[in-house]
């Protein structure tokens, strides 16, 4: 039975924590037969007020050089890891990137640059706010009208659509307090509907990112509901990814996304090379 993992990173992401040899032996062990390494690309300017504390560091180092050491970084840890898995694990050499038309120029030449077999695209801050993250520390911020304002982001995202699946779709959810996301189902529903049917209508893949299930929310991005909804607008790819910084984290949750995948309609989960879909029967 094939095992796809397609969005994990490695210690070319700013926030990685895998490095080629950790990758290789986490990848094995949790039985993957194909996997896309998904460095970050952040598109945002060098702006220290967007990354607060401890974390700003590499972040900022990595955008003020453009993020090339980053990509060439990533793409080095991505041969080495071919190479140490030769014949037991399809590695894709692949690419987050986040918030891409914050710099839509410096996007398209990066990704022009090499061979991408798959690029993912997310949203992790709307313009000119710190990430998601930062913001659970900010109670009092408009929830409703940020998350108008990322789910109208998103849909630029997609109409776009230089990438081949879109990540984590419900992203801000893993920081917005549930009773306060509760009352605003009415904000964000029609605007993700909205992005899904973007999706559908240009042939691109929706994620069923399963970071979450490994934090308070509990939870895939997106749920179960959310996927239905993409099938039922004529969504016909799903990617599925463990959003991997730490070894043990590599494989986290495929089978439940595998489930909601199942359960939403889909026949096949989708893994890409040259960006090229190749859908494989959920077993």
């Amino acid at each position: 039975m094939s095992r796809f993992d397609f969005h994990i990173h490695t210690t070319a992401s700013p926030d990685g924590h895998v490095t080629p040899q950790e990758l290789t032996q986490a990848a094995i062990a949790a039985g993957l037969t194909h996997i896309a390494i998904t460095d970050h690309y952040e598109a945002r300017p060098a702006d220290p007020t967007l990354f607060p504390g401890g974390n700003s560091k590499p972040w900022l180092e990595a955008a003020a050089d453009r993020y090339e050491q980053v990509t060439a970084k990533s793409w080095a840890n991505a041969e080495t890891v071919r190479e140490l898995t030769a014949g037991k694990v399809t590695v894709a050499f692949g690419l987050e990137l986040g918030s891409p038309l914050d710099d839509r120029a410096r996007t398209e030449e990066l990704i022009a640059r090499r061979p991408y077999d798959f690029l993912l695209a997310s949203q992790h801050a709307n313009p000119g706010k710190p990430d998601w993250y930062y913001l659970q520390s900010f109670p009092d911020f408009d929830i409703a009208g940020e998350l108008d304002a990322y789910f109208d982001a998103l849909l630029a995202i997609v109409q776009w659509g230089r990438f081949h699946s879109l990540a984590h779709l419900t992203y801000p959810f893993r920081y917005i307090p549930g009773e306060r996301l509760a009352v605003l189902s009415d904000v964000w529903e029609d605007k993700a509907d909205a992005v899904l049917r973007g999706l559908a209508e240009k042939g691109l893949a929706l994620e069923i990112n399963t970071g979450g299930l490994r934090k308070s929310i509990g939870e895939t991005s997106p749920t179960l509901p959310l996927v239905k909804r993409f099938k039922q607008l004529g969504g016909e790819f799903i990617t599925i990814g463990s959003d991997a910084h730490r070894p043990n984290e590599v494989g986290s949750g495929l089978a439940v996304a595998e489930a909601i995948a199942a359960d939403a309609g889909f026949r096949y989960i989708t893994r890409y090379e040259q960006g090229k879909p190749i859908p494989e029967r959920i077993k």
